[in-house]
């Protein structure tokens, strides 16, 4: 059996997963959740290496109102440069062959176990789309919550008279030129499952066993362009 502290599949797991008849059971997904987000959000490759660079117009030009044979100051535009940074969440399974080849079919086996860490990380991206902070933990992409924080800090945002018991709704227009979701240059957006066969394996005294191994990696990033304007606000 694994050690308390091991978080590989052990004996224990075999046997709650097979039915009285020895067939493997059905596992009722009640963790699963449904994040939208996700599927709604438009992925892009970004224009940088792990981050994405958006020059935003941060100043107009207004003119002057001039006198007759007076003349007008020259004027001119401002930008400001931001770069929102892409993270890498990942995810390893490993498994003891023996524990795997123990089960009545070890490849829908790998299969039930490997939807869990889709579900788990899909999870965690959805989560980190809207309170992922890069200032606080460098390791994530920054999300909505944080840019959207303060009644001060958009014109966008809009008091509900609400408490701290109740959540924001965001209204987000996914685009190439307002928000998408970024992956890495040379890379390919969403969740990527790579079947590494059998591994040479660890356990808690650096032993070596042999063990069935999956990867799991998503490589995303938020770019916030524009939040755009609500029909009849000035800004």
């Amino acid at each position: 059996m694994a050690d308390v502290t091991d978080s590989r599949m052990g004996l224990v797991e075999v046997v709650k997963r097979h039915d009285p008849n020895g067939n493997l059971a059905t596992i009722a997904e009640v963790l699963a959740q449904t994040n939208s987000i996700i599927q709604d959000a438009v992925w892009k490759e970004g224009n940088d290496i792990f981050s994405n660079k958006t020059v935003r117009r941060s100043s107009l030009p207004a003119g002057t109102w001039r006198k007759l044979n007076r003349g007008v100051a020259a004027e001119s535009s401002d930008t400001v440069e931001l770069v929102d940074t892409i993270g890498i969440l990942e995810a390893r399974s490993e498994n003891d062959v023996e524990i795997i080849n123990a089960f009545a079919n070890p490849a829908q086996a790998r299969m039930d176990e490997a939807q869990a860490f889709i579900e788990g990380l899909s999870q965690e991206m959805a989560a980190t789309m809207i309170y992922g902070n890069a200032l606080t933990t460098p390791e994530e992409f920054t999300g909505l919550a944080p840019r959207l924080d303060a009644l001060a800090a958009t014109a966008n945002v809009i008091g509900g008279g609400g408490s701290t018991t109740l959540t924001s709704i965001y209204v987000v227009t996914w685009g190439p030129s307002t928000v998408f979701m970024a992956y890495p240059r040379n890379t390919s957006g969403g969740l990527q499952h790579e079947d590494l066969g059998i591994v040479d394996a660890l356990d808690a005294s650096s032993n070596k066993f042999r063990a069935y191994c999956d990867r799991f990696v998503w490589r995303a990033g938020m770019v916030v362009r524009t939040f755009g304007r609500l029909p009849g606000m000035r800004t």
